[in-house]
Formats: structure tokens, C-alpha cells, sequence
């Protein structure tokens, strides 16, 4: 679903085994700055996922291994968003 198999293996995969599906993927590039974020889709069991869940993947979530900005995310009634944003 993305071109960027780090994504897969820093996010993608992680969050499966919690139970997290991605639905979708999209990347947004503003050429004037070189910067962009890539945002995925996730749906997950609402209610029966813990609210407590989130402050145990949030590792995860908001993760900066390559000094570029944190991710971030948004969870909502059984969707979750993930933006990461990048510099080039």
C-alpha cells in the first residue's frame, strides 16, 4: 500500500500485532518548503481496544529515529490517523 518499506517496518507491522489494520495511505508534498507527511488510516475494535492501549504503543506513535519531526496521531470511534511528518 506504500512505496516506503520503513513504513511497514516501523509502523505498519507494530501496530498490526496490536490489532490495528491500516486502510489507507496517503502522502502530501509541499514542494515550495521540501517537507511533506505521510498519513495512514488505521481502524481499530471500538470500544473493546483500552484507552490504556494508546499510552503503551505511543512509542510507536510519536517515534523520531531519524531526526526528523515526530509523528503524531488522532483516534477517534474506531479510526485512528497517523501523520509523520518529513523534511527533505
Amino acid at each position: 500500500m506504500t512505496k516506503d518499506p520503513w513504513l511497514n517496518d516501523y509502523f505498519i507491522k507494530p501496530l498490526g500485532e496490536y490489532g490495528f489494520v491500516l486502510k489507507g495511505y496517503e502522502n502530501s508534498f509541499f514542494e515550495k518548503e521540501d517537507s511533506g507527511v505521510h498519513i495512514l488510516v488505521f481502524e481499530y475494535a471500538y470500544p473493546e481496544t483500552p484507552a490504556d492501549l494508546f499510552q503503551e504503543i505511543e512509542g510507536i506513535l510519536i517515534q523520531d529515529d531519524d531526526s526528523q519531526p515526530e509523528s503524531t496521531y488522532r483516534a477517534y470511534l474506531g479510526t485512528m490517523w497517523l501523520f509523520i511528518p518529513y523534511f527533505i
